[in-house]
């Protein structure tokens, strides 16, 4: 582009942020919608455990590739960009999780699921893990019903905990984002990201083991 003294000049910021996106595009050997196909599920899954249902997850998630779409001119590739993604995502989501004024939801404790990273750190459930190697189809009916009341009280109590905490454990545990990861997304180092996990995984033990204690 050249201005009207005949200068040349450097791009507008719309037109660095289409220079950037396609250069993006190009590194990563795919089209934008690949790129939504490849990220948009865990996205969901993070988003939802920030709001209230799963169209506001969804709100949040449409919200993000805007704000991704419009930024990327200013992406300057000190992390991943999945890193950086996700990093716009969690805050959205926070701000978006307040105006709802709800607790963290931590419905994926369900399935009792607990992946990459996540698997090494099972110990804060270390003689009572939710879930097992049965289905609950499999169990006889009084077994069925503990699990099902043990999975309940696991929600309970990592909802109890402190808002880092939960979130913490969401992208290790459920997510299995490695700590340096979650130390970008949540602007923390990875240092407390360890702290904060291991405090989370200490109370929901010690907090297991005293419901537990109450049933003998």
């Amino acid at each position: 582009m050249k201005s009207n003294g005949g200068q040349c000049e450097g791009p507008t910021q719309p037109e660095a942020a289409v220079e950037a996106r396609q250069q993006l595009i190009d590194s990563d050997g795919c089209d934008f919608v690949t790129l939504v196909e490849r990220y948009q599920p865990m996205m969901l899954r993070v988003a939802r455990r920030y709001v209230a249902d799963s169209e506001s997850a969804n709100d949040v998630v449409q919200e993000t590739w805007l704000a991704a779409m419009r930024g990327l001119a200013g992406f300057e590739e000190r992390s991943t960009f999945k890193t950086w993604l996700f990093a716009i995502l969690i805050k959205r989501a926070r701000s978006y999780g307040k105006r709802q004024s709800r607790v963290l939801c931590f419905s994926s404790w369900q399935n009792g699921k607990v992946s990459g990273e996540g698997a090494e750190e099972q110990a804060y459930l270390p003689q009572h893990r939710v879930g097992g190697a049965k289905g609950i189809g499999d169990r006889l009916p009084e077994e069925a019903l503990l699990a099902q009341e043990l999975r309940y009280q696991v929600e309970t109590f990592v909802a109890a905990l402190p808002k880092q905490q939960q979130q913490v454990m969401t992208l290790h545990d459920l997510e299995g984002y490695p700590f340096e990861e979650i130390s970008s997304m949540l602007q923390i180092s990875a240092g407390n990201v360890r702290v904060l996990l291991h405090r989370a995984h200490t109370k929901v033990r010690q907090m297991l083991r005293d419901y537990l204690e109450q049933l003998v």
